[in-house]
């Protein structure tokens, strides 16, 4: 049976069920081996020669069933669940790549080390590297980029992150050298879209042992021209246009402070940045009037979760003393509140069972939500998203919610070492108040065009208050991180602030968290 015949027989099928059932079931035997194409050779059928076992059989239906799907969830557009599924039927190293993250996925879904583990770990692993090595096979360069991204997800899974970083050099460089008269068709545009998201996700959190490659990565050409005319038709290109501003201004943000760029010109792409982003509202005041119920739609609330990220990151600046962050409860409400919302709708955070286990491949709520923990110093605001995050379990490529909520807990107990236990306390004496249904309605219903007036804040319930706030010589500025993947433990460098604009930082604590 070949894999496309594989595909309309799952089709085709009335039982509901995993593939291996649906087969047995139909053919009333074994199940069969799939043949594996041998490398396709030019005006010829690619040839079968050899084949898959069952097993592969089976990571590959996770990989359709789970993997793909819950990735897709959160921005919707089409690469992972029908894009990579259509090219891994034909193509042997793609096919290779969604073994690997399929058994990946099956490995992060148990929790204690132990044989089966094991064998997942060492199948992927030679998936894995047969993917790699059957590269050379793809005759074209949208092949070759579709490939990259399962293979940046499954070094971001088995913990290699320089090979990660290596996939996506490797990717951004095919999309430089494509010729401009290409053009790009629908399925290009959902992949470059894709790796601009996992490229944000990467340098979102760079170990030390394996930094991120800012420079190289600044060097390359970006994928501006994949955004169109700016006249969304979809969430997922609306998307596509965010992330890319995202990306853009994080990584003009390092090569400024790496001394790559001087003050005028940072200030011009900033402003250039600043431009793009009110071009993208109004441009979502037009897409969202032409749809019905549009707040229905789960990808209406994440977009929202990344938009005011976003714009959180223009009102802070990259550089200036932590306590600016004081006076925006309003934007860390907002998160908050929005990343409740999106994991409410699908299921999550239901006290009477156990959070199981979402697995994205993508960047979703864990990284904006991390973000503004460490950011937020008020003490109740601040526990009332841990613990949000302390419900998840979620994995997103290289993010984990239980190993970020562990390092915020260590980041709190430096910066409130001292302050007493009535301090500590405040978080759950304090209304939990992006759990009312009110806050969650006034938070969909910002207008898209109040973001660019000048005055414009988010509100919030919360208020400083009778509070006391950590001196800025306590608080941590930025977060060095070396993972132990499987370990389960962080060794992390924190960077404390004093801020001086005459005298560089810099005061390290040493923390090793568990999870």
């Amino acid at each position: 049976m070949s894999r496309r015949q594989l595909l309309d027989a799952l089709s085709n099928s009335s039982i509901v069920g995993p593939a291996s059932e649906v087969l047995a079931s139909n053919y009333k035997c074994n199940l069969p081996s799939l043949p594996a194409p041998g490398p396709p050779f030019t005006g010829q059928q690619a040839s079968s020669s050899s084949s898959s076992s069952p097993q592969d059989v089976k990571y590959f239906d996770h990989f359709r069933r789970a993997t793909a799907p819950n990735t897709d969830a959160f921005i919707p557009s089409m690469f992972w669940g029908q894009d990579l599924l259509q090219l891994a039927h034909d193509e042997p190293a793609i096919w290779h790549a969604t073994l690997a993250v399929g058994a990946l996925h099956r490995r992060w879904e148990l929790y204690s080390p132990g044989e089966e583990m094991d064998t997942l770990i060492r199948n992927a692993t030679v998936h894995y590297g047969k993917a790699m090595s059957l590269a050379r096979t793809l005759d074209s360069p949208c092949k070759l980029l579709a490939l990259g991204l399962p293979l940046i997800a499954a070094a971001n899974m088995l913990g290699v992150w320089s090979e990660s970083h290596m996939h996506i050099l490797s990717s951004f460089r095919i999309l430089a050298e494509l010729p401009e008269s290409s053009g790009f068709d629908d399925v290009k545009k959902r992949i470059a879209a894709t790796l601009t998201r996992m490229d944000m996700q990467s340098f979102t959190l760079s170990d030390s042992a394996s930094p991120y490659p800012f420079a190289k990565s600044a060097a390359v050409r970006g994928i501006n021209q994949v955004i169109g005319d700016g006249v969304y038709h979809s969430y997922s290109q609306a998307a596509s246009a965010l992330f890319d501003i995202i990306r853009q201004l994080m990584v003009n943000d390092r090569n400024y402070w790496d001394g790559g760029m001087d003050d005028a010109s940072y200030c011009a792409v900033n402003d250039q940045a600043r431009l793009d982003l009110e071009h993208f509202e109004r441009m979502m005041t037009k897409f969202e009037a032409r749809r019905h119920d549009f707040l229905d739609e789960h990808a209406a609330i994440s977009i929202r979760v990344y938009h005011a990220w976003l714009r959180f990151i223009f009102k802070t600046k990259l550089f200036g003393p932590e306590v600016r962050h004081d006076d925006c409860l309003g934007y860390f409400q907002l998160i908050a509140t929005l990343v409740h919302i999106s994991i409410e709708r699908r299921g999550g955070n239901n006290d009477n069972k156990p959070e199981s286990l979402q697995l994205s491949l993508e960047p979703a709520v864990v990284l904006p939500l991390f973000d503004v923990a460490k950011r937020c110093r008020h003490p109740a605001l601040r526990r009332h998203i841990l613990n949000l995050m302390k419900k998840m379990n979620r994995h997103e490529g290289m993010w984990r919610s239980d190993g970020a909520a562990a390092a915020i807990s260590g980041i709190m107990d430096v910066e409130e070492e001292g302050l007493g236990e009535e301090y500590q306390n405040i978080g759950s004496l304090c209304e939990n108040h992006f759990l009312k249904k009110r806050v969650q309605t006034d938070s969909l219903s910002i207008p898209w065009r109040a973001w660019s007036l000048a005055d414009f804040s988010p509100s919030t319930y919360y208020s400083w208050n009778g509070i006391d706030r950590i001196p800025e010589k306590k608080r941590v500025s930025s977060v060095m991180v070396a993972n132990q993947f499987d370990s389960r433990e962080l060794y992390l460098q924190l960077v404390m602030s004093g801020f001086d604009p005459e005298k560089p930082l810099i005061t390290m604590r040493s923390l090793t968290v568990t999870f």
